[in-house]
């Protein structure tokens, strides 16, 4: 890191030159604007007026057939969540079309990526999406609702189509992705979270948080496969109960995100804390129902305490930020 002392010129302005490389990059000259932004850590950025695009980087995948298959589509995902902006699968002349239904199946995972260009070498992967059409904020909270739908159906069995609740575990997955995604670009290029009017913390509580809510929806889900076995009676109480403060208990810190209300989020861990004895007593209870059941009904107990500590674990990034941001 340089060092620059800071000149004083008349009697209110303060001057630190600019380093000599930096200005000829980018061809600044005498009486050229800068743009100036003070960032939330209180460091300072200077862009050019007319800054160069962000940098288009690129990521070859080799594909060697079906044996890499499920490598090949890892690093594309992978790819996918830092932030690279063109991807490239190179196969082996035999595997073209391989290639080409691997392309196919990771376009249809993910948001805003496409196949741009397949010369019968290599396909070509672009993000061609205005990600700054769908904010973090915005995208978390939708991760919300699609997930307590799922949690609010899983636990009335028979009233629900379990392909369609797969389907929301599936979107709910691609927004997640979608926010890691962001916040890794943000990391990299501050000035782009400038742009969306977020902070770098804020980019982390929302990353965070969309990972306690990919996880919730995966037990949501979990909970309606687990529950199959009632779908032509209703649930007991035990789950109905603990179900019901689940949900009571998942909105309640996504409450306090939305408003950074510590106390709000405090409440809810403690709620979470207190709810495990009940837990307790619920599994207690599983045996006094045949063993088929009685299993289905301990796997879904389990999954809805991991849904309220997960809740909990969104509240706990709430207060850190919120403490955060006050200092």
């Amino acid at each position: 890191m340089e060092i620059r002392k800071v000149q004083k010129s008349g009697n209110s302005s303060f001057i630190v030159s600019l380093p000599a490389e930096w200005v000829k990059t980018y061809n600044i000259a005498k009486n050229d604007p800068v743009e100036m932004e003070t960032n939330w850590d209180g460091s300072l950025t200077i862009l050019p007026k007319h800054a160069p695009a962000r940098e288009e980087e690129n990521l070859i995948v080799q594909f060697n057939g079906e044996q890499d298959r499920s490598i090949a589509l890892r690093k594309l995902i992978g790819g996918y969540i830092s932030g690279f902006c063109t991807m490239e699968v190179v196969p082996t002349p035999s595997c073209i079309s391989k290639a080409r239904l691997l392309s196919s199946e990771f376009t249809s995972m993910v948001i805003g990526q496409q196949v741009v260009d397949d010369d019968g070498k290599r396909i070509v992967i672009k993000d061609i999406s205005n990600s700054a059409q769908m904010p973090m904020k915005k995208t978390v909270q939708r991760m919300y609702r699609i997930s307590s739908d799922t949690l609010m159906q899983a636990l009335e069995p028979g009233s629900f189509d379990q392909s369609r609740l797969s389907s929301n575990e599936n979107e709910v997955d691609k927004l997640q992705w979608l926010v890691a995604r962001k916040h890794n670009t943000f990391l990299r290029y501050p000035s782009l979270a400038s742009k969306e009017e977020i902070t770098l913390p804020e980019s982390n509580l929302y990353f965070v948080t969309s990972r306690h809510i990919e996880r919730i929806s995966d037990h949501a889900l979990l909970v309606s496969r687990h529950l199959c076995s009632w779908k032509n009676s209703p649930a007991p109480s035990l789950i109905t109960q603990n179900g019901k403060h689940c949900i009571s208990l998942y909105s309640k810190t996504m409450q306090a995100l939305s408003t950074l209300d510590e106390k709000l989020a405090n409440s809810t861990i403690d709620d979470a804390l207190g709810m495990q004895a009940g837990f307790e007593q619920a599994f207690s209870k599983c045996i006094e129902h045949p063993s088929s059941k009685a299993i289905s009904l301990i796997y879904t107990l389990t999954s809805l305490r991991r849904i309220a500590e997960y809740s909990a674990g969104i509240s706990e990034s709430v207060i850190d930020f919120a403490s955060q941001k006050k200092n």
